[in-house]
């Protein structure tokens, strides 16, 4: 039986915060995409990809009304995990 680790506490950088105001005006929105994705990486981080030799590692929201899919960007420490950067994922930036 899998068993539930404590939560880390989740901590944004200041890239994480610039780039997240750059989404969208409808913050209410986008924190409510966040809610869920962030429980996930704060009680299961290690479930999720590693992008480089750093300990970065990704997750990618869903689509949700005029929001496209998001990819953040994290990193896991000891005692809190840092969401290092958000962006929309490449695939769906609209030109």
């Amino acid at each position: 039986m899998d068993t539930l680790k404590p939560a880390k506490g989740l901590v944004e950088s200041p890239l994480f915060k610039k780039s997240k105001d750059k989404i969208t005006q409808d913050t209410r929105l986008l924190d409510d995409i966040l809610e869920g994705l962030t429980l996930t990486i704060a009680c299961k981080p290690d479930e999720f990809p590693l992008v480089d030799d750093l300990g970065t590692r990704t997750a990618k929201s869903k689509v949700v009304n005029d929001i496209p899919e998001l990819t953040l960007y994290f990193k896991e420490y000891e005692e809190q995990i840092v969401l290092v950067d958000i962006e929309i994922t490449p695939d769906e930036i609209p030109f």
